[in-house]
């Protein structure tokens, strides 16, 4: 059998060589840190004199209202309604889409929902197994603090499928802040 060789202190040139190595990763480690430090202090002192520019500056509202007068007519309406479309997104949905989940216990599927924020009103649509079925999931919608005035608008038993569901449509208001 052939004899092996182990050295388990090893050579001190081999440590002297991984130190090196390890020491010049570190270092480099270290610079890109400072770096990285020194481009966001940077960033921060640019955003703050940002902030301290429009403090200081005329009110934004003036501002606009320069740019919209400078606009020809086509280009005020498409902001005119680019700013309808921001309004809508800025609405309160996740309170009503809570509520219409928080009444969904009730064994009907809704099919379709319909906000209109100008109104204030939700169109609901569904099917359920029964007319009891749907008149019961409109007292759970009553019941929720952001709906009101729900009325049933028009009811169909479907008989020409197996086990005639009702399909059906549903009005309610939509209170924006309860």
């Amino acid at each position: 059998m052939a004899r092996f060789d182990i050295d388990f202190a090893g050579s001190t040139a081999q440590v002297r060589q991984r130190a090196l190595v390890l020491l010049a990763t570190g270092l480099a480690v270290a610079s890109a840190a400072v770096w990285s430090i020194d481009t966001l202090r940077e960033e921060r002192a640019a955003i703050r004199e940002q902030v301290a520019s429009m403090r200081s500056g005329p009110a934004p509202r003036s501002r606009v209202a320069t740019a919209e007068a400078a606009m020809p007519p086509e280009r005020q309406r498409e902001v005119a309604q680019a700013n309808r479309i921001a309004d809508s997104l800025n609405l309160p949905w996740s309170g009503l889409l809570d509520a219409i989940e928080h009444a969904a216990g009730a064994p009907v599927a809704l099919l379709a929902l319909q906000p209109d924020p100008q109104d204030g009103t939700v169109r609901l649509s569904g099917e359920a197994r029964s007319l009891p079925a749907v008149l019961g999931y409109l007292e759970l919608l009553q019941q929720q603090p952001v709906l009101s005035q729900v009325r049933l608008e028009s009811h169909e038993t479907m008989v020409q499928e197996p086990q005639r569901p009702v399909r059906f449509v549903a009005v309610t208001r939509w209170r924006l802040q309860p």
